[in-house]
């Protein structure tokens, strides 16, 4: 009769199994070994549970353990160690058949090693249990398999999963991975019964994947547990003196980093839930008479961005967006798209559009053609996304229920410098063309109600003329001047043809032109 595989606490105070990694006193480990039993569903020990209400504010634990774990624990606590242990311990003592695969996420190729060296050290403790082994993965006698990835649809589907752990769960969207929704849609269909996803990181701001779980599932008796610990709940024997030093010299990166406090100085543009889902009830509506239209161009070579046009108008006290159009890259026709383009403007009777200023020359020449008219004129993407912000917030706006409009603007981020200065940008995988499209063409209407009053949140750089009347008077000479410019060496270039820069410097697309 064969013998019951031990539980993982049994496994760690086993001689033969992974006693050797813990040589010497056990008791600097206490506390993790109180997490393991938490969430294995082990018996718990005197003290055990005053942890578990320290570090996740619930009363009692699951009886069954946990099966989805949000591990946020502060810097050299160890968390990487224990991922490694339970990443071995799954792999040796688990009853998954002759195929099964534990999955070790990350960000980068390097953060995940972390983990996957502690398992492989571990492993080698069992003589003949590694059939072959990489640099990034281990194929195991009895049918598993062990090995890194970068989050990627190819890398994770397809596979019995019975363990994955997603290390650095915090910089998955800053780090320009797959969104972390998408990823946990691509790994849950292939999890194993019994299978753990341990979703493991440093805190960070209030902000992406990370807070996002964070506030859903904190202090909630629900099945997905969020466990937040310090460096020195975890580790009483790392030096509480280096904590306090680093927390004096940067309290707002070293709480994140040792005590596992959200970054008040990153967050999310619109921090409640439903901010901007509630104001998105409007429809695409087309021209009507004795109605006033503004229109903004997120403009696009076709490189990476997206090509955006918003059209919007104002009615009994709020601006109404009426129809946004967006052209995703790569595309090569950008003249094809402009016609689009034109031809929506002149429907709603608009023959001037405001624009950001990239691609000028080309976006100028081709609207030109056209007949109408673009302005370069616009505050930065930071103080045009919180004039947008403040007349959400009161009330002024009603937006299309348009998905990509609603999640690049849930994504924006607030991020606020030492000196008090803010920037609003999207997580590195996202584009937010859409969104500075919509915030374009409100802060247009805004504008153009009344030019001549200042429009409140947007700054404006100026130059030091004495002459308020000459000063704009250069200073539009001086824009005409740069635009001609710009124009003709364009033209030159390209020798009679009209080249579309898709990467600026390096790659050209012809496009005929009459």
């Amino acid at each position: 009769m064969a013998a019951a595989q031990p539980d993982i606490i049994q496994a760690i105070n086993s001689p033969k199994a992974f006693r050797r990694f813990f040589p010497g006193d056990l008791s600097s480990w206490e506390s993790w070994f109180a997490f393991l039993r938490v969430i294995y569903g082990l018996e718990l020990l005197p003290g055990d549970l005053e942890l578990f209400r320290a570090c996740t504010e619930r009363g009692t634990p699951a009886e069954d353990g946990y099966d989805v774990v949000y591990l946020i624990s502060g810097r050299k606590s160890g968390k990487s160690t224990v991922c490694g242990l339970i990443a071995a311990f799954t792999a040796i003592f688990g009853d998954w058949g002759d195929d099964f695969s534990i999955l070790i996420v990350a960000p980068t190729i390097r953060q995940a090693k972390m983990v996957f060296r502690s398992a492989r050290q571990m492993l080698g403790y069992f003589p003949g249990a590694i059939k072959r082994e990489t640099g990034e993965e281990i194929d195991l006698k009895n049918g598993g398999h062990i090995f890194i990835r970068t989050p990627s649809y190819k890398h994770i589907r397809g596979e019995n999963v019975a363990l994955a752990i997603l290390d650095e769960f915090a910089l998955f969207e800053s780090e320009g991975a797959l969104p972390a929704d998408e990823l946990a849609v691509a790994i849950e269909p292939s999890l194993l019964p019994g299978a753990k996803m341990i979703y493991s990181s440093t805190a960070f701001g209030k902000a992406g994947p990370l807070w996002d779980a964070y506030e859903k599932h904190w202090s909630l008796d629900d099945p997905e547990l969020v466990w937040r610990s310090s460096t020195a709940q975890m580790n009483p024997t790392f030096s509480t003196a280096k904590i306090d030093k680093a927390v004096r010299s940067d309290p707002a990166r070293f709480k994140a980093e040792y005590l596992s406090e959200f970054r008040n100085d990153i967050s999310r543009l619109f921090a409640e839930d439903g901010q901007v889902t509630r104001h998105c009830t409007g429809s695409e509506s087309g021209p009507r008479e004795r109605v006033n239209y503004c229109a903004f161009l997120d403009a696009s070579s076709g490189g990476k961005d997206s090509m955006a046009l918003a059209i919007c108008h104002g009615e009994s006290g709020r601006v109404h967006l009426d129809l946004i159009r967006e052209n995703k890259a790569p595309f090569s026709d950008a003249e094809k798209i402009i016609d689009e383009y034109a031809d929506i403007l002149k429907r709603y009777h608009i023959s001037e559009v405001l624009a950001d200023k990239h691609a000028q020359a080309f976006v100028w020449h081709l609207f030109g053609k056209r007949n109408i008219n673009v302005k370069f004129h616009s505050p930065s993407a930071t103080d045009l996304y919180l004039f947008f912000a403040g007349h959400l917030r009161a009330g002024d706006l009603v937006l299309l229920k348009d998905p990509v409009l609603t999640d690049q603007l849930t994504h924006l981020r607030r991020k606020i410098s030492s000196g008090g200065g803010e920037r609003i940008d999207s997580p590195a995988h996202k584009l937010d063309d859409v969104a500075n499209a919509a915030a374009g063409a409100v802060w247009h209407y805004y504008q153009s109600v009344d030019e001549r009053q200042p429009i409140e949140g947007v700054v404006v750089q100026r130059h030091e003329y004495p002459d308020p009347e000459r000063e704009k008077e250069i200073m539009a000479k001086e824009e005409m001047e740069n635009l001609e410019r710009e124009m003709q060496d364009y033209i030159n270039k390209t020798e009679g043809g009209l080249g579309i820069p898709v990467q600026p410097g390096r790659e050209f697309i012809p496009v005929k032109h009459s």
